[in-house]
């Protein structure tokens, strides 16, 4: 887990400039919902995550550790690390320049909150 966010937070912060944030963490393409007002989500967070806990569903207990289990650890510190990063870009890109380290300090509390929540 360690190794995987060094990496995805390096490719984050090479990619940053290059991919809009919105395709990171969401990606909204309302032409292709059922229905109009709620937009099919499918980011690079989202699916990794989501393909996360999917591979961990379908992990058994006789199986070894390689073929879901590693691959589903990967895929979730993946989608946790976009999240974040991406969080934290968007509020230092939207928030007011006076407004910002209050943004910031409300971001980080607010994951430290849940995270503390859900343990």
């Amino acid at each position: 887990m360690f190794f995987s966010g060094i990496l995805c937070n390096a490719f984050f912060g090479l990619m940053a400039a290059y991919v809009p944030l919105v395709w990171i963490v969401c990606l909204f393409i309302d032409t292709l919902s059922p229905f109009q007002s709620l937009p099919d989500v499918s980011g690079a967070a989202t699916s990794s995550t989501c393909a996360a806990i999917i591979l961990f569903n379908a992990s058994k207990s006789s199986m070894i550790y390689w073929p879901l289990e590693f691959p589903a650890i990967w895929l979730s510190v993946l989608g946790v690390d976009l999240v974040f990063s991406a969080g934290t870009l968007f509020i230092a890109t939207f928030a007011l320049p006076h407004e910002q380290s209050m943004a910031g300090a409300l971001f980080n509390t607010i994951i430290q909150v849940r995270l503390r929540h859900f343990r």
